[in-house]
């Protein structure tokens, strides 16, 4: 920073003060000026200010730099052999050290606070150009100053860029090394050369000097007389010419330069010029003698003999190839800037530190931005805050390592829009493999996004129409599965129906004949059949994963052993049936009913793969399925598992039948034989239970299904308890039954009374509400059904109950159990729920384990 200072105006200091205005004018000047004074020491104490530049009466500046600032850097700075210096962004001298104040032949209070470029510009307007073009690309090369006494000082000046940290002003910091020394050097180097080979010259003779100018092939080397004629011509100008010795000696010289320059008096110009400066050089065409035309670089020099000036050396060399490759790497670049600044993409080129230097039309049409604006680190300006220092980040890192860059950002237009831009960068690198440039490409993605967008909307559309049409299809689907399961269904339901329906008749009668002998046997057939037609619905929701599970603690070898009679009845006389149990068998966690049916079903199902007969083999045993077997089955959870196998005899399944057999309704027995739904409900159940089914089978040879149930952790196997075992009730314990079906609800409410409870009874939920809104009643659990009338169904009758009696434990009953499955967050803490159609002993003891807390 460089603040500027007050002089005193006028020669003493003090001006006339003539009247009391101008009194007063002076004195608010005074103050005005020891307020800019103490801020000006405030900065400098806050360490703001690297120097301060005082006006001078006469126009000078004064500048003061501050000695103790930063003074081990500047201690270090000072001792530097090369002049080093700090410039703003314009190139105004902030700070120099005193070999730079030196080499410019002026103290620094001399430099610091002027335009480096006014030691630059009085050399010549050439150099002047070359420090812009420098300065403003932060870039290095080689420039002329002019130093004490108008020399010229060769310099090699190199700039870089100072990051002061954010929101601070750009600083650049330029090293300026003299080269004076070094072509001093060069120059002593040439010419003890040039007196080594003069003095060869002289020792060997005219023949030494021949045998030199014909060694030279590569160059067109030639002598002339004062009149032009050619006195010598050697191999390298005859090659180049096409002229041979003998044709051209003697002949004027004209004819090798281009009839244009001829008429133009050059050859004469340049020998004028070599006459009187010792040299001339040039750069045109030239003739051949077949009149082909090849551009060369030439130097003309007098010759000098005993008698004075007595002719002229010229010396070309052949750079037609070198002129057409620069021509086409000249057409290259224009065709590159032609297609770079015409295609839709920004494109940009950086040096391999990552300072941008060149950016196409796109670049600047897009972000109205200038080309001074964006030189070096400008692009800054156009990128969001929010995510500049993500991409600065990345790019710092493909800078150092050498990678490609690759990375999706936005940028602001000239609009101030900021639009999204796929951005991708890549190393340009030498034949070293060392990378030199940088050229990136900014290409918009706001219409692919746009797009993408509408692709996206419209996938989701097709999506829920294709949604649609599968579940217009599952649903087409169940209607003709309902009308291939009605025959089958109608028969077992009839059947059943006819059991409880006839068994009922004959109680009725023998009890209105007052015969009640056989009342047992008959409520036991009535029993029997109620419990199949229970048993079927619940594998029927099953298969249609509606049928809530109830898990707990299940004995395998206990189920399995109490229906071995009923699995040999069902098998047939032509099995044989054989248990093998294993031992120390841990408890599946699972429901028992569905376990039972699953069991059963594969049994029937191996006794009808053995028409003939055969051998039905039922074994438990403990399980554990490691992360190999788990990664080669699909949704198999590692863990311990208890597995029940059914193995057969049978015909066997071939692997297309395996596929299939778990789909719905598909089966290989003729039609009106099976349905296709056992294997379907029994993975149904499996499923639900978190377990793996799977079958092994070869034609020919029998088939195992064997099922993986979880292991129950810590639980212990429910016993069946009679009615008058469920425990009764307390004094005064009340219930509320709230069930639309009436035989239901007289049944239950009968149940509870016989067992001391008090009960109390509604058809719907505002019935129920009525009931609780009565200060003073007692009741100590709601028992509801899940499906209600008059638009309250039982578990929104529930919520409005907790709002009543925060706490009150609900039992829901159901039929229907669609809404209530475990873990889909029906049920909340003090809530429970069995399935229709229930014993009313175990109703009993549910609701006498729910008032008192304890199973």
């Amino acid at each position: 920073m460089t603040t500027p200072s007050h002089p005193e105006r006028g020669g003493s200091g003090v001006p006339e003060i003539s009247t009391a205005e101008a009194y007063r004018r002076r004195i608010e000047e005074l103050e005005a000026q020891l307020s800019e004074a103490r801020d000006v020491i405030e900065a400098i104490r806050a360490g703001e200010v690297d120097a301060v530049v005082a006006g001078g009466p006469e126009g000078e500046c004064q500048v003061y730099t501050l000695k103790n600032a930063d003074r081990p850097y500047r201690l270090l700075i000072e001792q530097m052999r090369e002049g080093a210096a700090t410039l703003s962004r314009d190139g105004l001298v902030l700070y120099c050290n005193h070999a730079l104040a030196e080499l410019l032949g002026a103290a620094p209070e001399r430099v610091i606070g002027h335009e480096l470029r006014r030691f630059v510009a009085a050399a010549d307007e050439a150099q002047g150009a070359s420090f812009d073009r420098l300065l403003t690309e932060v870039g290095k090369g080689e420039i002329t100053l002019v130093g004490a006494g108008g020399a010229r000082v060769p310099v090699q000046v190199s700039f870089s860029e100072l990051g002061l940290g954010e929101g601070q002003a750009r600083v650049l910091c330029a090293v300026l090394t003299d080269l004076t020394e070094e072509r001093r050097q060069a120059a002593d180097l040439a010419e003890a050369q040039a007196r080594i080979a003069a003095d060869l010259a002289r020792q060997e003779g005219e023949g030494f000097a021949r045998l030199i100018l014909e060694s030279a092939t590569d160059y067109a080397i030639f002598a002339t007389d004062l009149e032009g004629r050619v006195t010598t011509f050697n191999v390298g100008a005859q090659k180049i010419f096409g002229w041979g010795e003998a044709e051209i000696l003697g002949r004027s010289a004209d004819r090798l330069w281009a009839p244009e320059d001829r008429q133009a008096g050059v050859p004469e110009a340049e020998m004028e010029a070599a006459s009187r400066e010792g040299r001339a050089e040039d750069e045109r065409w030239h003739v051949r003698k077949d009149g082909s035309r090849f551009w060369a670089t030439g130097l003309m020099m007098p010759l000098r003999g005993g008698g004075g000036h007595v002719g002229f050396l010229k010396i070309l060399n052949d750079r037609t190839k070198q002129r057409e490759a620069e021509a086409a790497l000249r057409l290259r670049g224009r065709e590159f800037s032609a297609l770079a600044d015409n295609i839709p993409s920004l494109c940009w080129i950086a040096y391999a530190d990552g300072h941008i230097f060149w950016y196409n039309r796109r670049w600047y049409e897009y972000t109205g931005t200038t080309r001074d604006s964006m030189k070096g680190w400008g692009w800054q300006a156009v990128h969001d805050p929010a995510v500049l220092p993500a991409v600065s980040e990345r790019w710092s890192r493909s800078i150092v390592t050498g990678e490609p860059f690759e990375m999706v950002f936005p940028l602001r237009g000239a609009d101030g829009v900021f639009r999204p831009f796929l951005t991708r960068i890549v190393p340009i690198r030498d034949s070293a493999g060392q990378v030199v440039r940088w050229f990136g490409t900014n290409v918009d993605i706001t219409q692919q996004r746009e797009i993408e967008a509408e692709l996206e909307r419209r996938v989701a559309e097709r999506s829920a129409e294709l949604r649609e049409a599968e579940d217009q299809l599952r649903q087409a689907q169940k209607m003709e599965a309902v009308g291939q399961l009605t025959g089958g269904i109608a028969h077992d339901f009839n059947n059943l129906l006819t059991g409880i329906v006839g068994s009922l008749e004959l109680l009725q009668k023998r009890v209105s004949e007052g015969r009640y002998n056989d009342l047992q046997r008959y409520a036991s057939v009535a029993m029997s059949s109620a419990n199949r037609a229970s048993a079927l619905t619940h594998r029927l929701l099953a298969f249609a994963r509606r049928q809530p599970l109830d898990p707990k603690p299940v004995d395998v070898n206990r189920l399995v052993a109490s229906m071995e009679d009923l699995v040999r009845r069902t098998a047939g006389e032509g099995i044989m049936v054989e248990t093998v149990l294993g031992g120390g068998l841990w408890l599946a966690h699972c429901d028992s009913n569905q376990l039972e049916s699953a069991l059963l079903n594969l049994c029937i199902n191996g006794r009808d793969a053995m028409p003939a007969g055969g051998r039905l083999t039922i074994e438990t045993g403990n399980a554990h399925l490691d992360d190999a077997y788990a990664a080669r089955e699909r949704d198999v959870t590692p863990g311990q598992y208890v597995a029940l196998c059914v193995t057969d005899t049978g015909t066997g399944m071939p692997p297309e039948v395996i596929a299939r057999a778990f789909d719905p309704f598909f089966t290989t027995k003729p039609i009106g034989q099976g349905t296709g739904l056992g294997l379907s409900m029994l993975y149904g159940f499996v499923k639900q239970s978190e377990g793996h089914v799977r079958i092994y089978s070869e034609v020919g040879q029998g088939t195992t299904i064997k099922i993986y149930l979880p292991r129950d952790r810590g639980g212990r196997v429910e016993e069946v308890i009679a009615l008058e075992r469920a425990g009764r009730a307390e004094a005064g314990e009340t219930v509320l039954v709230v069930e639309d079906e009436a035989p239901i609800r007289m049944l239950v409410v009968e149940t509870l009374e016989e067992l001391g409870y008090g009960a109390l009874e509604a058809a719907d939920a505002r019935s129920a509400l009525r009931l609780l809104s009565k200060p003073g009643t007692r009741i100590d659990l709601l028992v509801t059904d899940v499906g209600l009338p008059g638009g309250v169904n039982g578990r929104q009758l529930a919520e409005r109950v907790r709002e009543l009696r925060p706490g009150l434990k609900v039992l829901f009953i159901t039929g229907y159990a669609g809404n209530a499955a475990v873990g889909n967050g029906f049920l909340e803490s003090g809530m429970e729920m069995v399935s229709k159609p229930f014993a009313l002993d175990a109703l009993a003891h549910k609701i006498r384990s729910m008032i008192t807390g304890r199973d």
